[in-house]
């Protein structure tokens, strides 16, 4: 990774195997959703976005999977605007610790 880069990746709990996710980004660092309080299963994340250099922000349906880039019909938005990537980025790391636990 470049100097100042950072990578966070936000996973559901049953989404793949967000431990082998964590072993091939070993820098970034990866979370998976919890269980809610009272829950017998983690919660479900459909969120898909991708947030770039604090300023490019792509909003999107599909999911990140081979068969979505080669089979599905999808749409996506691609924003270039530091102010939603900013604001993004400070809601999904208001969440750390009540929706998502770190991955180690």
């Amino acid at each position: 990774m470049r100097p100042g880069l950072s990578v966070m990746v936000y996973l559901g709990a049953h989404a793949g195997s967000p431990t082998a996710v964590a072993a091939q980004l070993p820098k970034a660092t990866v979370l998976r959703t919890l269980t809610s309080p009272g829950g017998h299963h983690p919660l479900v994340s459909h969120a898909k976005f991708i947030v770039v250099d604090r300023m490019i922000t792509l909003l999107t349906r599909v999911n990140f999977s081979y068969s979505a880039e080669n089979t599905d019909i999808e749409l996506g938005l691609l924003v270039h605007d530091a102010n939603l990537a900013a604001s993004i980025e400070a809601l999904m790391r208001s969440k750390h610790g009540v929706l998502y636990e770190h991955v180690t």
